[in-house]
C-alpha cells in the first residue's frame, strides 16, 4: 500500500462583494449608476453595477494579499517554545478572531490535539498558546515534565485552525421593526458578545449579537426598523468600504472611457483622462493606511 501524500493547507478561498448596489447608490460619488449602460435598462444597469462591486471586492482583496470577509483557515508551521512554556505562532491572514483547532508534536507522527483551547491567546496577529504539559527547561535541565509537544527551544509541528477578518453577508430573509432575530446568508466571523454588526441600508443600525444559532443572529435589542432582505449585513470597517467605494468608481471611469489604467510606482496614471487611476491609487492608500495589507510572507 502506498503511503498517503502530504500537503500543506491553501485556504482563502471565499470570495464576496464587499457592498450591495443599495449601499454605493447611497454613497456621494459622480457616476449615475442608472447610465453605467448606455441606453440601457435599470435591470441591466443593476447587473453592471453588481459585477463592478464584485471586481472591485476582489481587487482589494488583491491589493490586501488576503480575503478580508471572514474565513476559517488552516495553516501548518514549526514553531519553538519558549521558556514560558508557550507556543506562539503568527497566521497568514489577519485580523484573528477566533481558534478553533490546534495540534502540536515533535514530529508530524505525534501530533496531538490539544483538549481544551482555554489556554489559548487570541490577538489581531498572533496567537499565544500556553499549555501545563509543555515542559520548561533551564540550564541545570527540565524543570517541568508533561506530555507535550516538547521542551523549550525544540521544534515542535505545529497545525492549526482559525476564524479571521471581517462577518460580510446580507439578510437572507426580511426582518420586521422589532424583531430580536435575523437570518443571514453567512454567519462566518460573527461571534456573539464580540463581533460589532451593523446593517447597513436606508435605515441603517448597529447589533449587538447574543447568541449564533447556524445562520440565525438573536440580537441584544429589538430591530429600530424594517429591514428588505438582501440588505448588507457587515463588520467591515468604513474605511474599507469607502476604499471599495473609490475602487467600483474608478472601474466604472475606466469602462466608461475605453481606458487602460497603468499606475507606476509613483501613483502616475497613464491614458486616464477621468482620473480613473486616481480613485484606485486613493482606494489603496486607504488600505495601507489602515493596516489592512498583509505583509509578503
Amino acid at each position: 500500500m502506498p503511503p498517503s501524500a502530504q500537503a500543506t493547507f491553501t485556504t482563502q478561498t471565499r470570495h464576496v462583494p464587499y457592498l450591495t448596489n443599495d449601499q454605493y447608490k447611497r454613497a456621494p460619488t459622480p457616476i449615475p449608476w442608472d447610465t453605467l449602460v448606455p441606453n440601457g435598462t435599470v435591470a441591466e444597469c443593476e447587473d453592471q453595477l453588481t459585477q463592478l462591486i464584485e471586481r472591485a471586492s476582489n481587487w482589494v482583496d488583491s491589493i490586501c494579499m488576503q480575503v478580508l470577509a471572514a474565513t476559517v483557515d488552516t495553516e501548518q508551521t514549526i514553531a519553538y517554545p519558549n521558556r514560558r512554556a508557550q507556543i506562539i505562532v503568527h497566521p497568514r491572514y489577519q485580523p484573528v478572531i477566533e481558534v478553533t483547532d490546534f495540534w502540536c508534536g515533535t514530529s508530524v507522527a505525534t501530533l496531538a490535539q490539544l483538549p481544551s483551547l482555554a489556554g489559548c491567546w487570541v490577538e489581531p496577529k498572533r496567537i499565544v498558546v500556553t499549555q501545563p504539559g509543555i515542559p520548561v527547561f533551564s540550564s541545570a535541565g527540565p524543570i517541568q515534565f508533561g506530555a507535550g509537544p516538547g521542551p523549550a527551544g525544540v521544534p515542535t509541528f505545529v497545525r492549526y485552525s482559525y476564524v479571521n477578518g471581517y462577518p460580510v453577508t446580507v439578510l437572507a430573509a426580511a426582518a420586521d421593526q422589532g424583531a430580536q432575530q435575523i437570518q443571514v446568508q453567512d454567519a462566518t466571523g460573527v461571534l456573539a458578545g464580540f463581533t460589532p454588526l451593523t446593517i447597513r441600508d436606508a435605515h441603517s443600525e448597529p447589533l449587538t449579537v447574543t447568541a449564533v444559532d447556524g445562520d440565525v443572529l438573536s440580537l441584544a435589542a429589538p430591530l429600530a426598523a424594517p429591514h428588505a432582505a438582501g440588505a448588507s449585513v457587515s463588520g467591515l470597517p468604513a474605511d474599507v468600504e469607502e476604499a471599495v467605494i473609490l475602487a467600483v468608481t474608478g472601474f466604472a471611469k475606466a469602462r466608461g472611457n475605453m481606458a487602460i489604467v497603468a499606475q507606476a510606482t509613483q501613483g502616475r496614471q497613464i491614458n486616464d483622462p477621468l482620473g480613473a487611476g486616481n480613485d484606485l491609487t486613493v482606494a489603496e492608500q486607504i488600505l495601507d493606511r489602515g493596516d489592512y495589507i498583509r505583509a509578503a510572507s
